[in-house]
């Protein structure tokens, strides 16, 4: 991209002829300044790598070490299952919005990097399954099949029985290890494979490891910390038990010090954790070593770092942290930030606080404007919503879906003798109906229609915070008392604490 002349001036030597006395004299030239557009292109650049995590922009963005050591620990045994033998299964534990997705994203475009050059030949065959859609084993085995004959070039036959898939699996294990290929199977939410009455599907998967004539990988990932403990015996002595553990952004990650002074501060503070949340905002509205225009991308990420480590933008990050640690949400700012910058288009560049503060206001205003809506629900939508955040509460790890929320929901109908014992149907419409008003927002975007039993498992976010609810319950006109005791008290209605 080259660079134009810009209208504020600087004098540079340029030789020039004087009229009077044909001598050389210096005149000014106009300062060198990159192309309005430029910015905007830096700006959808960062945009793709934000919104595409199997991108080519992607694959080249920063993230944050405690997740690059994790995919990296993968990686290191994926390598020592194809070169040496040693077949693994890795467990990668995590709270909602840890980076579980980004990890395994980035997972399978390093190993088709890496392995897979040549596409209709690879060394490393990726099955990826998702529990809330495969848990059920016939249709694990089912959609192993048709994934392992779509990347080897093999008729699927999807009239197979279930012992024909799985004897189908063990085969083509066996037929993949004698020409030197690798099965990686990537699974995630985990332990919604571990909940089924038998684990036939993770025993079979699990044992194939063990045989000598198999190379294969298992990675799962998982909101539940106490996975391993819902196995059975004998799938827990066939699991390799490795594990990673990852957290989301709990911190700013400035020193101690430098918080205390930031009221004060006139300058920008210098972020001492790479696992903060300004750091990672920071890697993500920054631009890699790989950009095409590395002249650009030095002012450009100068710029960007000065705009973000301003002691304003500080206070608003920790406010917001105050209701959410998700990494979506940090994602959510760079996306408003850079929308803004790039609608500027190239008034100044990288991107300004303005942008920033605007987004972190954006992102902020969806935890403030449900008071309203919480206090104007029907009864048994707000008794629903109540159930959904006393999931969360007693345990703020636990995956959030219908199935879960019903299970709190009539722990509260049998709780007392005055209480409307509501029918599954009427408890399924209520669902819905929070999930049009965006009070229950799905974790992830399905990948094609669902039944009603596998949206009954979806996993879904609780978008409404604590305060939110309480504050709408005491608004709420007809809200009954024992219900506004169960959403305030720990222990339900009926008791002190």
């Amino acid at each position: 991209i080259m660079p134009v002349a810009n209208d504020a001036a600087l004098m540079h030597s340029s030789p020039m002829m004087s009229p009077d006395t044909n001598v050389p004299c210096v005149r000014p030239v106009k300062q060198i300044k990159f192309h309005r557009n430029v910015n905007t292109d830096a700006c959808r650049w960062l945009t793709r790598s934000l919104g595409h995590p199997l991108s080519k922009e992607a694959l080249v963005m920063k993230i944050r070490p405690s997740l690059q050591k994790a995919i990296d620990f993968v990686e290191s045994n994926l390598e020592s299952t194809i070169t040496e033998g040693f077949n693994n299964s890795i467990l990668m534990f995590g709270a909602p919005g840890s980076g579980k997705s980004l990890a395994i994203s980035r997972i399978c475009s390093k190993a088709n990097e890496r392995w897979n050059s040549d596409p209709e030949d690879p060394r490393v065959v990726i099955v990826r399954l998702a529990g809330w859609a495969h848990s059920d084993e016939r249709v694990a085995f089912r959609e192993i099949a048709r994934q392992l004959c779509s990347a080897l070039k093999l008729e699927y036959f999807r009239t197979a029985s279930f012992g024909e898939n799985i004897q189908f699996l063990l085969a083509i294990l066996k037929g993949m290890a004698d020409v030197d290929k690798t099965a990686l199977f990537l699974l995630e939410d985990f332990d919604m494979f571990a909940r089924v009455q038998r684990q036939t599907f993770l025993y079979c998967l699990l044992d194939s490891l063990q045989k000598s004539d198999a190379k294969a990988v298992v990675v799962g990932t998982t909101c539940r910390y106490d996975c391993m403990d819902m196995l059975e015996k004998r799938v827990k002595s066939r699991f390799s038990h490795r594990s990673i553990v990852l957290c989301p952004p709990m911190c700013l990650g400035a020193t101690k010090t430098e918080s205390k002074k930031r009221a004060q501060a006139k300058y920008s503070i210098q972020i001492k954790d790479e696992d903060g949340a300004i750091a990672i905002l920071e890697s993500m509205l920054t631009l890699p070593e790989e950009y095409p225009d590395s002249e650009f991308s030095k002012v450009f990420n100068k710029a960007t770092i000065s705009a973000a480590r301003d002691p304003k933008i500080l206070d608003s990050v920790e406010k917001l942290l105050d209701k959410t640690n998700n990494l979506h949400e940090i994602a959510n700012v760079a996306r408003w930030a850079l929308s803004d910058a790039e609608m500027q288009g190239g008034n100044h560049i990288g991107i300004h606080a303005d942008s920033i503060t605007k987004a972190i206001s954006v992102v902020d205003e969806q935890y403030k404007g449900f008071d309203s809506l919480i206090s104007g629900l029907s009864i048994l939508e707000l008794t629903f919503l109540v159930a959904a955040h006393r999931v969360l509460r007693k345990q703020p790890d636990a995956i959030l879906n219908f199935e879960s929320i019903l299970h709190e929901f009539r722990t509260y109908v049998a709780s007392g003798d005055h209480v409307d014992n509501y029918s599954k149907t009427a408890a399924t419409k209520a669902f819905d109906s929070l999930q049009s008003m965006g009070l229950i927002a799905p974790s992830r975007t399905p990948c094609g229609p669902l039944s009603r039993r596998n949206n009954n498992f979806m996993p879904v976010n609780l978008q409404a915070s604590r305060a939110e609810i309480i504050r709408g319950v005491k608004d709420h006109s007809t809200c009954p008392m024992r219900l506004a005791e169960w959403c305030i008290k720990e222990s339900g209605p009926g008791t002190t604490a």
